[in-house]
């Protein structure tokens, strides 16, 4: 008895009586550019790429699921 006294007192502690699912619900391309706005994302995108920019975020985010957005930096 000596060897499993502690067994079930340690496994009470461990044990949650009253679980909760936390479930979130992926965001879609328009929420996700739209949320990008918000936080100024696109202030440095010129005003004629914006809609195209948007758009490939959006078609990138809601096809593939991943962000890829256009590369400026030209090498």
């Amino acid at each position: 008895m000596a060897c499993n006294s502690k067994k079930d007192s340690a496994v009470s502690k461990i044990k949650n009586p009253n679980p909760q699912k936390v479930i979130q619900q992926k965001l879609s391309g328009k929420e996700i550019v739209a949320e990008l706005e918000k936080l100024g994302y696109f202030n440095l995108t010129n005003e004629s790429e914006l809609d195209t920019v948007k758009a490939d975020l959006l078609k990138a985010y809601t096809d593939l699921n991943f962000f890829q957005g256009p590369c400026t930096e030209k090498l």
